[in-house]
């Protein structure tokens, strides 16, 4: 009787001390490692370089072009024949 009186006191005292992990007692490693493979990932583009595109117009006949910066909206340089 006095070995079952001192082992609940010692038992409770151990597990206040190391309490027991809950989420490692109900998923495994394999479990996880699903988990964070089929999880969602943000998607989001972000360019390192500016894009640029040519802009052509028609004056008298005259064909010129003007190269244009899209990242910024705005022009670079002015307009030369094509």
């Amino acid at each position: 009787m006095r070995k079952i009186k001192l082992f609940i006191p010692c038992t409770l005292f151990l597990l206040a001390i190391f309490p027991a992990n809950a989420r490692a007692c109900t998923q495994t490693p394999a479990a996880d490692q699903a988990a964070l493979l089929t999880a969602p990932k943000p998607e989001v583009s972000v360019p390192y370089s500016d894009q640029y595109e040519w802009r052509f117009k028609t004056i008298d006949g005259v064909l010129y072009k003007r190269l244009y910066n899209i990242t910024k909206q705005e022009w670079v340089g002015d307009w030369i024949p094509a």
